[in-house]
């Protein structure tokens, strides 16, 4: 599952934002559908996607779209897109939620010295 954050940004403040879900993979195309939604939620057009915005995405999971990468003349500075991170499974299915203590880190079974 994909989350997305879709922020609107005017005078360095945030004016409007919106979290998408989507149910696939963590790949290019995703995020371009996750973009569309975006767009519509926020009703706002649809920006044009550079390679530059492509490359950030995957490097560093949040890009930045000035209004000179929309057609259409837009009443903001800047639409951020970042990727959140997916929601963590259940801790009892994942294993014990239980923290090592100081008897666990420093067992002899795992510092031994000869």
């Amino acid at each position: 599952m994909v989350r997305v954050w879709g922020i609107l940004r005017r005078k360095q403040r945030i004016v409007s934002d919106h979290v998408v879900d989507h149910i696939g993979e963590a790949t290019l195309p995703d995020y371009m559908e996750c973009l569309h939604m975006l767009c519509e939620a926020l009703d706002i057009p649809r920006p044009v996607v550079l390679r530059k915005h492509e490359r950030e995405l995957e490097a560093f999971g949040r890009t930045r779209f000035s209004p000179s990468d929309f057609i259409e003349r837009v009443g903001f500075d800047f639409f951020e897109m970042e990727l959140l991170a997916e929601p963590k499974d259940d801790k009892k299915a994942a294993g014990s939620s239980r923290r090592p203590g100081k008897r666990d880190v420093f067992s002899r079974d795992v510092c031994t010295y000869e």
